[in-house]
């Protein structure tokens, strides 16, 4: 598929014909010096003489094969042949016309070619003004969904942008495309990846390294259930969490999940944190802090931790699951590769893969504190004009509904003031409902341009015609009434009559029909889309299919110079700490004993 323009603005009748008319063309050049005699008694005495003759009396056969062809052309335009659809689909269907001001916004404002109607093979391109409104796609698996999302990400990335994609699926060869269309426009070297699930093919990501301890408490409690059951605990993790941050930040110039998961879960740890503060700055607001929530669960002076513990407990689980494993080899850099704000003030590319099939629980969660994170970034884009991306930056969020918060209509809101375009993308409006009950119509009510492939659930059919509405529509209905009469007298075999009558009425009405109805969204073949264009026009559209010509296999490459940070390093006191611990515990048991 070509993007830069329309070929197919050249054809009379679609494709087929176009390639007739080059043939034509190519055709009649080549016999441009052949002469056929007129009369056949010529043909047969040229034949007896082994040769043809090119003199007066004879023909130019190009001509004729031009003429030909231009008169059955026009008996196809007469016949009204010539609206045969340049792209065939089991689709029948009329697209909106395109005003003439959304025409030469089209052709004149930078955006993003979508593709092209399947009627008139018209090229649809949304400009960055609506695309800052954001967008929806849906699409079941094989429907085409991800080939038009690396597709808008290849132009964003092209004209200059930046973008990041997150990856629902961890699919390798995904990746390996995106990156050779990076390559072959010489965009390989700003293509940062962010893989929890294979440390080994992933930059480093810390996402609790950036913010105050109020944005990263939340990002870390968003990952709790929000129910009324729960609220207790959430309530005393946020509590916990903001303390417990606010110390470390005191003392320390980074942390990681690993260093907050042995604090909120190592008595030691705990006590040996309220040690350094009270030494180092006895009067800060952050020791007060610390010291009162500690004094909370002190009894006779001794620290209850079991109790502490029970109540936290549940929040340090979450910083534990990304601190260790393979998550932690990812996100336990103190000077990681991958810094969120610089990436969108100098349009890098974030590929996202989250290991879904083997860990869905950790992949949802990490997703989830990943749009956290990135949520703190866009508050301070928004807040500081000199450091918003100068072209639209492009966030890609496929299969979003394992990872989304029900609080994101905020986001829609930010990211526009900031240059952001937001672009989210699941199979199914069943998808938005496991969020919550209302999260699609927050979806909808922020995303002015929707993008609907085929689809199975016949809810999510029901569903987008309903977003897309109705319309009105003449109806114009035909009565026809024939009927026979026999008439006559009783006092008379010969007295009688006969007539014949008929009647012929019209009447036409109104009524509201669907712009796209349930069914049409399963005749959409793969590549094929309804494009929802700016809540008010409606395009049946085949999609572009992109292939680099150019191909490099992915090499991790890490940042050369690392800064010197003084991080919290836990893992290294841990031994410590435990071995402590194991004394004042034998130390604790010989004294019971004793007593008893």
């Amino acid at each position: 598929m070509i993007l830069n323009g329309n070929i197919l603005k050249l054809c009379i009748g679609g494709r087929q014909d176009t390639a007739l008319i080059l043939a034509i063309l190519i055709f009649g050049i080549l016999c441009n010096h052949i002469y056929l005699p007129i009369g056949l008694e010529h043909y047969i005495l040229s034949i007896a003489h082994y040769k043809l003759p090119l003199h007066a009396g004879y023909f130019n056969l190009s001509l004729l094969i031009v003429f030909s062809a231009t008169a059955t052309l026009t008996y196809k335009i007469i016949k009204g042949n010539s609206s045969a659809k340049p792209f065939p689909s089991n689709l029948d269907f009329i697209s909106s016309e395109i005003p003439e001001q959304d025409k030469i916004e089209m052709q004149t404002k930078k955006g993003l070619k979508f593709g092209y109607k399947t009627d008139t093979a018209e090229l649809i391109k949304v400009p960055y003004d609506y695309l800052l409104k954001h967008m929806m796609i849906l699409g079941s698996t094989g429907s085409g969904k991800t080939t038009l999302m690396k597709s808008l990400m290849y132009q964003n990335i092209a004209n200059g942008g930046g973008c990041i994609f997150i990856d629902g699926k961890m699919d390798y060869k995904d990746f390996q495309d995106s990156y050779d269309l990076c390559y072959s426009i010489g965009r390989h070297e700003d293509v940062y990846v962010i893989s929890p699930g294979s440390p080994e093919l992933s930059h480093s990501y810390n996402p609790i390294l950036n913010g105050d301890p109020q944005e990263v408490a939340s990002r870390i409690i968003s990952l709790l259930p929000s129910d009324a059951r729960a609220e207790f605990y959430r309530s005393e993790g946020y509590k916990a969490l903001v303390t417990f941050i606010s110390a470390i930040m005191k003392l320390y110039e980074a942390f990681n999940m690993y260093d907050l998961a042995v604090i909120m879960s190592n008595e030691q740890a705990m006590l040996q944190l309220e040690e350094q503060l009270k030494s180092r700055f006895p009067t800060a607001p952050e020791t007060l802090q610390f010291s009162l929530y500690i004094d909370g669960y002190r009894e006779s002076g001794k620290l209850n931790f079991s109790r502490l513990k029970g109540n936290i407990s549940g929040t340090a689980a979450k910083p534990y699951v990304f601190g260790t494993g393979l998550f932690g080899e990812v996100t336990g850099d103190y000077d990681p590769d991958v810094n969120l704000l610089d990436c969108l003030k100098n349009n890098k590319i974030v590929y996202v893969m989250l290991p879904t099939m083997n860990k869905p629980d950790a992949s949802k969660e990490f997703g989830k504190i990943f749009m956290s994170d990135f949520r703190t970034v866009v508050g301070w884009l928004q807040q500081d004009v000199k450091k918003r991306p100068k072209i639209p930056y492009l966030v890609v969020m496929d299969e979003a509904g394992g990872y989304a918060n029900e609080n994101w209509d905020t986001l829609f809101q930010q990211c526009r003031s900031a240059n952001i375009s937001l672009i989210i993308s699941a199979q199914s409006t069943a998808n938005f409902d496991d969020v919550s009950t209302s999260f699609y119509t927050k979806i909808k009510e922020n995303t002015i341009t929707s993008v609907f492939m085929k689809v199975q659930s016949d809810i999510a059919k029901k569903k987008i015609s309903e977003l897309i509405g109705q319309q009105w529509d003449a109806l114009l209905s035909q009565n026809i009434g024939k009927g026979d009469s026999l008439g006559g007298s009783t006092n008379s075999l010969t007295d009688s009559s006969q007539g014949e009558s008929q009647n012929i009425g019209y009447s036409e009405s109104q009524q509201r029909t669907n712009l796209v109805y349930p069914e049409d969204l399963s005749k959409l073949g793969t590549g094929e889309a309804i494009l929802f264009y700016d809540g008010r026009l409606v395009f049946h559209i085949k999609t572009p299919y992109l292939e680099a010509n150019r191909s490099l296999p992915f090499k991790l490459k890490r940042k050369s110079v690392k800064n010197s940070v003084r991080g919290m390093n836990m893992d290294k006191k841990l031994p410590e700490l435990l071995k402590k611990g194991e004394a004042e515990n034998s130390y604790m048991k010989r004294e019971y004993y004793k007593n008893y």
